[in-house]
């Protein structure tokens, strides 16, 4: 669930460059590195969905075939996650710009930090509606398959540290890539506030 790559497609065009440029040209190029950002995003989202279908799709065979009550009951669980992890995907996105709108300045980036305190969110609850079930559901089926110790309690140990290090890399993505934006649009925002705004035609894929 990282965000690879979002910091740079950030920094790489700060507004600092186009100092000697007219306001609203800053603030155009500021939208445009915004679409790009949630197209990267999208593209995440996109394979963490395509890999939530083709989990469910493994599990609901092995759910078919297999023969104990506790691995059928862990393929059940990581079915149901991989479903929970396309709805939070989805409804994290939720919130998109019409193509058609004619929105002042102050209005799009309060829309658009919406959009990454969103992101903020799904990232930090990754443990509940991402890791967790998938973690339940693995140990259970692989537990339901093979002896409870020595080896589901070694599998459990690994797949928890594995799930701690997943964490650990969403919560430094939120540092150090989302929270920054925020910080920008926050300020941005407070500008606007006080000098006014103008109309702008949004342009969002």
């Amino acid at each position: 669930m990282e965000l690879d790559s979002l910091r740079e497609a950030w920094q790489r065009q700060r507004v600092g460059a186009m100092a000697n440029q007219p306001d609203r040209e800053i603030m155009k190029s500021i939208q445009q590195r915004l679409v790009h950002l949630h197209q990267i995003i999208g593209r995440r989202d996109r394979r963490e969905i395509g890999a939530a279908i083709f989990g469910a799709l493994i599990f609901g065979y092995l759910f078919v075939i297999v023969n104990r009550g506790l691995s059928r009951i862990g393929a059940g669980i990581i079915i149901a996650g991989s479903v929970l992890i396309i709805v939070k995907l989805k409804l994290a996105r939720k919130q998109q710009h019409d193509p058609q709108a004619q929105l002042n300045l102050t209005e799009f980036f309060l829309s658009e930090r919406e959009r990454i305190q969103a992101q903020i969110r799904l990232l930090r609850s990754v443990p509940l509606w991402y890791l967790g079930p998938i973690l339940l559901g693995a140990n259970l089926f692989f537990a339901g398959r093979r002896n409870f110790f020595p080896e589901g309690l070694g599998f459990f140990v690994i797949s928890l540290l594995l799930a701690a290090f997943v964490y650990w890399l969403n919560l430094q993505a939120v540092r150090h890539q989302l929270l920054p934006i925020k910080r920008e649009l926050d300020s941005l925002i407070g500008e606007l506030e006080l000098n006014g705004d103008e109309a702008i035609h949004i342009q969002e894929r």
